[in-house]
């Protein structure tokens, strides 16, 4: 895949100090833990 060679310092220097926004935290915390949405319905 291209993407796997793709790494945080080839990044543009502005890109690396930005900030992450909101969805893309959330997203990834649905992500590493999809089940934990679940638990909260019960």
């Amino acid at each position: 895949m291209a993407i796997a060679a793709y790494t945080y310092d080839k990044l543009p220097a502005a890109e690396q100090q930005a900030p992450p926004n909101e969805g893309h935290l959330v997203a990834a915390l649905e992500w590493a833990e999809p089940e934990a949405g679940q638990r909260d319905s019960y």
